[in-house]
């Protein structure tokens, strides 16, 4: 197994823990905005599915496999708008796992073969697509994170 084989099974093993957590809350949970945070554990969900679109589709060049309503959304700097429904948090859920198996067939497919090198807030260059998909391990890891601590908060 090569070193992008694995950080693919880490992303699709923390889309799944977080596709089924979701399905373990109730609305008003993955709606609830603990004190002090700006966002909910939704809020969380859809932002990993926008920028996995801005950080490695766009940058490559590659066509989006979201809506550009997901993405400009949830982007980085973004707030939830309001309280969202049942069928979004299954369309999140589906979507989680979809579309890091999509992404994983894109780049076994060359499409982000273009990849224009991005430095990120945190300071860290990426010069290919390779280096996106395992910042966006990174970067999962850190929303799965306040995900649970969200959880946390409401016990």
């Amino acid at each position: 197994m090569t070193n992008i084989d694995s950080t693919f099974k880490m992303i699709h093993s923390i889309r799944r823990t977080i596709a089924f957590t979701l399905s373990r809350l109730s609305l008003e949970q993955l709606n609830h905005i603990p004190k002090g945070q700006n966002n909910n554990i939704i809020w969380n969900a859809a932002h990993i599915i926008s920028v996995q679109q801005l950080l490695i589709n766009r940058r490559a060049g590659a066509p989006y496999t979201e809506g550009k309503d997901i993405t400009n959304v949830y982007k980085p700097g973004t707030i939830p708008e309001g309280d969202i429904t049942q069928e979004f948090v299954d369309y999140i859920r589906e979507r989680l796992v979809g579309s890091s198996i999509q992404m994983e067939e894109d780049y076994k497919s060359r499409a982000f073969e273009n990849y224009e090198p991005y430095n990120t807030r945190t300071k860290i260059n990426l010069d290919s697509a390779a280096d996106a998909i395992n910042f966006e391990l990174f970067h999962e890891g850190i929303h799965l994170g306040y995900i649970m601590s969200y959880i946390n908060l409401m016990k």
